[in-house]
C-alpha cells in the first residue's frame, strides 16, 4: 500500500514536471528581443551596451543576460545610432528610399505619407504639416465672395490638426504677400494654443529675404509659436555672403527664447577651391554649363578637405535634435522607453571616418523601425507609424 501510494506520487510529479519544464524551456515567450554586442556613443566614443526591447520600444540597456526563451540578435562590433529624422518637400516622397539611408521619421507638407504609415504601409514613420494654402482655398470654397477671416482660418487650421497634423507651413517661394501675413498673423496665436509648428519655406535672391525673415522670426516671437524653417536657401550671389548674417539673427533669435530651428540644402558655384567634391561626383558634370579649365586642374592638388561633424554631431543633429523640433517623444534617442528607431552600422568601421554623409549611408546594415527590422540588405516589411507632434522644447546646440 504505501508502495503504491509512493508510485502515485511519482507519477504525479511527472505529470505535472513534464507541462513545467516544457513552458519554461521551449515554449515560453517573454515578449522580448535582446540586441547584443553593440556599440553605442558616449561622449563621441563607442561603448559596449546591449538594448532589451519589448514591442515597439527599448525596454533596458546595459550588460544584459539573456532570459529564457526571448530572441537574441547579435550586434557584435557593430555601431548603433537612433534613427533618422527628416523634413522633406518631395511630393514623390519613397520611405523605401528613405530607410536605406538611415531615416526612420520624416515630417512632410503632405498627408499622404500620413496616411501610408496610418495604414501600415509605410516603411518609415511619417507626420505632416497642413498647407496653409489648402486651408486658405477650404475657406474660400465656403464663402467664396468674402476674404478669409481669422475665425474661418483658426476652424479650417484645427480641423486638420484634429486629422494629425503637426503645424502648418506656409510656402512664402514666391515672397510674403501683404493678405498672407496678415493670415499669419492670425494663425500664429491659435497654433501656440493647440501645441503646433509653424513651418515657413523661405527662399530669397535678393534683400527681400531678410525683410521676409525679420517678418516671420517677430511674429513668431509675438505668439511664442516655435518656428521651422524649412529649405532654406541663399539662391543668389547677391545674398551668398550673407550666410554668417542668417546663422546670427537665427541664433539671436534662439537667444531671446525662441524655439527656432532651419533645415537647407547648399547651392555651391563650381570654383576651383569646390573642385574635390565635383571630382568625386561620377554625375557631377553631366549636362552642366561647367567645365574643367587649366586653372581648377593646376589647383586641384591643394585642395585640403574642410572640416566635417564628428559621427556624434551628425547622429544629434539627424536625431535628438530633429526630433526635438517636430515635437516627436520618444524618438532620437537611444534610451529607456523610447522608440526602437535603430540604424546599424557595419563591423569595424571607425567613428571619426564616419563624419561625411555618403560614407555613413555606405556603411549601413540595418534599420530598424518600432522595434521591427525593415532594412537588412534589402527592404522588408512595413513598420511605420503615423506621427503626432507635441510641444517642442527650446533648443540649443
Amino acid at each position: 500500500m504505501r508502495t503504491a501510494r509512493i508510485l502515485f506520487l511519482i507519477f504525479l510529479l511527472v505529470m505535472i514536471g513534464v507541462p513545467i519544464w516544457w513552458y519554461t524551456d521551449t515554449g515560453f515567450d517573454p515578449g522580448t528581443l535582446l540586441i547584443r554586442g553593440g556599440m553605442v556613443l558616449e561622449k563621441g566614443k563607442p561603448v559596449q551596451v546591449d538594448l532589451r526591447l519589448k514591442g515597439e520600444r527599448i525596454l533596458e540597456m546595459g550588460n544584459l543576460p539573456p532570459i529564457r526563451g526571448e530572441k537574441v540578435v547579435s550586434a557584435t562590433g557593430q555601431i548603433v545610432l537612433p534613427g533618422f529624422v527628416e523634413s522633406g518637400m518631395d511630393p514623390k516622397f519613397d520611405s523605401k528610399l528613405a530607410v536605406q539611408s538611415g531615416i526612420t521619421s520624416v515630417i512632410l507638407p503632405d498627408r499622404r505619407a500620413f496616411m501610408a504609415a496610418a495604414e501600415q504601409k509605410s516603411e518609415t514613420n511619417a507626420g505632416w504639416v497642413a498647407d496653409y494654402f489648402e486651408i486658405e482655398n477650404e475657406v474660400l470654397k465656403h464663402s467664396p465672395q468674402e476674404p478669409p477671416n481669422a475665425v474661418a482660418l483658426n476652424q479650417s487650421l484645427a480641423r486638420q490638426m484634429q486629422l494629425g497634423a503637426i503645424g502648418i507651413y506656409f510656402d512664402l517661394r514666391q515672397g510674403l504677400r501683404p493678405e498672407t501675413e496678415r493670415s499669419l498673423n492670425w494663425i500664429a496665436p491659435e497654433l501656440k494654443q493647440r501645441h503646433g509648428l509653424l513651418w515657413v519655406r523661405l527662399q530669397g535672391g535678393d534683400k527681400s529675404l531678410w525683410d521676409e525673415l525679420e517678418t516671420v522670426i517677430q511674429i513668431a516671437e509675438k505668439a511664442q509659436v516655435p518656428l521651422h524653417l524649412t529649405d532654406l536657401q541663399l539662391s543668389s550671389d547677391k545674398v551668398w555672403n550673407r550666410a554668417n548674417h542668417l546663422v546670427a539673427r537665427l541664433e539671436k533669435a534662439r537667444a531671446a527664447g525662441l524655439s527656432v530651428s532651419f533645415d537647407f540644402n547648399p547651392l555651391l558655384p563650381l570654383q576651383p577651391s569646390d573642385l574635390q567634391t565635383f571630382l568625386n561626383d561620377a554625375n557631377g558634370f553631366i549636362s552642366t554649363g561647367w567645365a574643367l579649365g587649366d586653372e581648377s586642374l593646376v589647383q586641384a592638388p591643394e585642395i585640403v578637405a574642410p572640416p566635417m561633424l564628428a559621427l556624434a554631431q551628425l547622429a544629434n543633429k539627424r536625431s535628438e535634435l530633429a526630433a526635438a523640433t517636430f515635437g516627436l517623444k520618444g524618438r532620437g534617442k537611444l534610451e529607456i522607453g523610447a522608440f526602437a528607431d535603430l540604424v546599424f552600422l557595419k563591423a569595424g568601421e571607425s567613428p571619426e571616418a564616419l563624419g561625411a554623409l555618403d560614407r555613413l549611408n555606405q556603411s549601413i546594415s540595418q534599420v530598424w523601425v518600432n522595434g521591427k527590422v525593415v532594412f537588412d540588405g534589402k527592404v522588408l516589411a512595413p513598420a511605420g507609424r503615423p506621427l503626432y507632434g507635441s510641444p517642442p522644447s527650446n533648443l540649443s546646440e
